[in-house]
């Protein structure tokens, strides 16, 4: 019985440490890719508002409303974007100012920070529960090296 319960452990141990490994790998890669790509800041103005209709059932769906933010980036180039969360109400109104943080390859991608900061928080998330796995799993490891004994007498 224990010779059996010691491989359930390392099982356990080794499926949740790889895939932990993993989770936690992917997270800090799309950590540090989603840094590192926001090189360029610049101050923006909520220019217009984007306004589209589509048949729905709620009001949400049939009208949506989402503001496109205009900025200058360092080489001089005027550049619009629009912001990609919307709803009733525009997420900045006209004439706003905004602080735009965009990649110097693709500026016409930029992003508001406040759209920004919920993704940064989902990567850091990933990570740490990816981190946390792999303890999880080191654990059952560690569980499963243990020596046991029968109790048979």
């Amino acid at each position: 019985m224990p010779g059996t319960i010691k491989r359930v452990l390392r099982f356990f141990g080794w499926t949740l440490f790889v895939t932990g490994a993993l989770m936690g790998l992917y997270g800090c890669v799309q950590t540090v890719s989603g840094v590192a790509t926001r090189v360029g800041a610049a101050d923006g103005v909520a220019t217009s508002i984007d306004v589209t209709h589509a048949p729905g059932q709620s009001r949400l769906d049939k009208h949506r409303e989402r503001s496109v933010i205009t900025f200058r980036t360092v080489d001089g180039q005027v550049v619009s974007s629009t912001h990609p969360m919307g709803g009733i109400d525009p997420p900045y109104e006209m004439q706003e100012h905004v602080r735009v943080m965009y990649d110097a390859d693709a500026p016409e991608d930029a992003v508001v920070p406040s759209g920004l900061a919920w993704l940064t928080v989902a990567r850091v998330l990933l990570l740490v529960a990816g981190l946390v796995q792999v303890l999880m799993g080191a654990g059952f490891l560690a569980l499963g090296a243990l020596p046991w004994q029968s109790r048979s007498r």
